[in-house]
């Protein structure tokens, strides 16, 4: 008879780890369901017209804080792969918007960030002001989009490495991730209402 309890005990155990681990599966790939339909649309429509790609630079600096903090003060593992899967999700999205955008663009907006030679007499600042701070986030290789994440990150990684001991830092970085991450809804308000319309979205 106490075997039979036993065998039952276990059983019940291993239910409990089995939709533990479908709901730590759900939870951590969920985040990033709802931006499939938005890629299939946009592929399929060859527009981003409705889209707005500042819904791609929220979710990739909030996660990228958010896995920071993760270092210094760990939190759900769950939550940890999350922040991985959105990442990948962003950079897909904005592989198809670049795809489209490269085409589209007018040439005589200067939206690309190119290596070349250049006369150093006539190389003014201002140029580089004009793609890094007018154009920013609207380049159109995903290769500039890709570096400004790779940048972002080592910056932010080597001060939370300096600043690892700090409660005052560590609370300010799990803040302004959340803080950022709660601002997801304002780029694509403006763009729905500088757009009139919510065309273009899914």
């Amino acid at each position: 008879m106490f075997n039979i309890f036993e065998s039952n005990k276990d059983n019940t155990t291993e239910d409990g780890r089995l939709l533990y681990n479908i709901f730590s599966l759900v939870y951590i790939f969920g985040g990033a369901v709802p931006y499939i339909p938005q890629y299939l649309k946009i592929r399929k429509t060859q527009s981003i017209k409705g889209f707005s790609s500042f819904v791609c630079f929220i979710l990739l600096i909030s996660n990228v804080l958010r896995i920071l903090f993760w270092f210094v003060q760990p939190f759900s593992t769950a939550l940890l792969f999350q922040s991985f899967i959105i990442i990948a999700t962003m950079l897909i999205l904005l592989r198809a918007i670049t795809q489209l955008s490269s085409i589209k663009r007018s040439p005589s907006m200067p939206c690309t960030i190119i290596i070349r030679k250049v006369d150093t007499e006539t190389w003014n600042i201002n140029q580089f002001q004009d793609i890094w701070l007018r154009n920013f986030w609207k380049w159109t290789r995903f290769s500039n989009y890709l570096l400004f994440l790779c940048l972002f990150t080592l910056i932010s990684g080597l001060c939370t490495y300096l600043l690892s001991s700090s409660q005052i830092y560590i609370q300010l970085l799990g803040f302004t991730a959340l803080f950022i991450e709660s601002m997801l809804g304002l780029p694509q308000f403006t763009k729905n209402f500088y757009n009139k319309s919510i065309v273009g979205m899914s």
